[in-house]
């Protein structure tokens, strides 16, 4: 029983290390989807940005997302999955007035860089 005890408390201190040294090297980047179309969903028009500063690491793959065209939140938000981002948070922004009537969708995502 001693053994087997001394065994798994042996496991998890390797593994909270391991945990621990990842979390120390990595750093989040974000970038933002937005969709920009009317209720029937006919018409959208999708761009994704990465902020005014981009991180190094990531700016070759910026550029190669800006050159992309999309027809559809899910064609970005699945191309984003691909290329190693995870999707963070949503929100909707409801234009109700004047003459560009529509919703703005919004999508968060992230991805892990190593420093």
């Amino acid at each position: 029983m001693k053994k087997l005890l001394l065994s798994l408390l042996l496991i998890m201190s390797v593994a909270l290390s391991t945990y621990c040294q990842e979390s120390k090297n990595d750093q989040s980047v974000y970038c933002e989807i937005i969709g920009d179309g009317n209720f029937s969903g006919k018409k959208i028009k999708v761009e994704i940005f990465f902020g005014e500063v981009i991180h190094d690491k990531i700016k070759q793959q910026a550029e190669k997302v800006k050159s992309k065209k999309f027809t559809s939140m899910l064609d970005a938000l699945n191309y984003m999955a691909k290329e190693g981002w995870k999707l963070e948070q949503t929100y909707v922004i409801t234009e109700t007035s004047g003459v560009n009537r529509g919703c703005f969708f919004h999508y968060i995502l992230s991805s892990k860089i190593s420093e």
